[in-house]
């Protein structure tokens, strides 16, 4: 049995984990490419005015990148995490409605709300230690580490919502094939 197959195909919870964690940073790398895309490929022009009769504003551009390749990410993760992570879901119609793929995206919503929350908080407390601009190196690395907090609390949002939530029955054993008895 192949690695992958051994990955797709284990019914454990720490192998559910790792496939989480597969789809989560492909929908992230999906997401980063089409904000990319949009912001600086198709929105590129009309975020000045002297290329353009339609002036969209740097922040307005930039919202909807973020909205774009949020949106094209959610999807991406939704469709693999039927199709790849909880063992049963593809079996499970409850896990493929509209209600289904609606809580998911709630729930990737207010993982985002919380992470910029987080962040935001995080950032506030690294500028009350009142850190000179020129160490530059010690600003990035705190904020850094906050981000890396913000991400891992929103990762077991993410995962365990969606588990209670939405995959919660799919957990189901896989059927291996009964070798023939040949004792007859």
């Amino acid at each position: 049995m192949s690695l992958i197959s051994k990955i797709k195909n284990s019914n454990s919870l720490f192998m559910e984990i790792v496939r989480f964690l597969l789809v989560g940073g492909l929908a992230t790398v999906v997401d980063y490419l089409v904000y990319v895309l949009f912001y600086y490929v198709i929105l590129k022009d009309l975020t000045s005015i002297e290329y353009t009769f339609i002036f969209i504003p740097s922040d307005l551009a930039t919202t909807l990148a973020i909205t774009a390749g949020f949106i094209v990410g959610n999807i991406v993760n939704y469709i693999l995490s039927i199709v790849f992570v909880y063992i049963g879901a593809k079996d499970d119609k409850k896990t493929q409605t509209a209600k289904s793929f609606l809580i998911f995206t709630l729930i990737g919503i207010l993982g985002l709300l919380l992470k910029v929350c987080i962040q935001n908080g995080g950032n506030a407390l690294v500028g009350l230690l009142n850190i000179a601009e020129d160490r530059k190196f010690l600003l990035w690395f705190l904020n850094t580490c906050v981000y890396a907090v913000a991400t891992l609390i929103v990762l077991v949002w993410n995962y365990v919502g969606r588990k209670l939530l939405i995959f919660k029955n799919t957990n189901k054993k896989i059927e291996q094939p009964e070798e023939e008895n040949n004792n007859e």
